[in-house]
């Protein structure tokens, strides 16, 4: 004899829907906590444009003693590179072409900081490609997390006042001519009574001005002097 229940046709299952979300809300928050928890760290932003930039702390490759760069009062371009790319010498090269009308200026200083530091054969190769011209530092893991680096390239721009004024990342020409803009514009700030001071300088009313170098020409002069490669 058969005992068990006939099924009543039409009836349904219940659903208890506050047990249901309060299972959907804890399952929510056990996957949040395993992502946070196992997840790989992002990497940081680089400094915003007029904000401070964190302390710069390069490496001499040579004898891997720290070094601490003196840029108060300086326009700072630094640029973040690795000798890894296949195409890094001529990235250099662009890189000097785009600086070469800022060299001699006072006021100004440029950075190459390699990012090769934990691989000596690749800091070689920074130091080889990088020439006679400027010279190459290494940078430590905390230094690039710092600068929000990621993935070279990356060039900050720093006025005199301290603050970061632009951040660009690759090797374009139109990138490097608007950076070497920006930066000499900034200079030029830095010397404006430099510049006038010899334009605005009367000229004696004696005979011993014939004698004397025209004020302008000496001010021609040094503008030349500046915009010679």
């Amino acid at each position: 004899m058969n005992d068990r229940p006939t099924p009543v046709p039409g009836a349904r299952r219940r659903i208890d829907w506050i047990a249901a979300g309060m299972a959907l809300v804890t399952g929510v928050a056990l996957a949040w906590a395993a992502w946070l928890q196992f997840a790989p760290p992002t990497d940081p932003e680089p400094p915003s444009p007029g904000s401070f930039p964190p302390p710069l702390h390069l490496v001499d490759p040579a004898d891997g003693e720290p070094v601490v760069p003196l840029t108060r009062g300086k326009v700072l371009w630094l640029s973040f590179w690795s000798a890894a790319s296949p195409t890094a010498s001529m990235d250099l090269s662009r890189l000097e072409r785009a600086r070469a009308r800022l060299k001699g200026r006072r006021g100004f200083l440029a950075i190459r900081a390699a990012v090769d530091a934990e691989t000596p054969d690749r800091l070689r190769l920074a130091t080889t490609l990088a020439g006679e011209g400027l010279p190459v530092f290494a940078t430590t893991p905390e230094t690039r997390r710092a600068f929000g680096v990621g993935t070279p390239p990356l060039h900050i721009l720093v006025g005199a006042d301290g603050r970061v004024s632009a951040i660009a990342r690759g090797w374009g020409d139109a990138t490097l001519v608007r950076l070497s803009r920006q930066a000499e514009a900034a200079i030029d700030d830095l010397e404006p009574a430099g510049r006038a001071r010899f334009a605005q300088r009367p000229s004696p009313p004696s005979v011993d001005s014939r004698r004397t170098r025209n004020p302008s020409d000496r001010l021609n002069a040094v503008n030349s002097s500046r915009m010679s490669p």
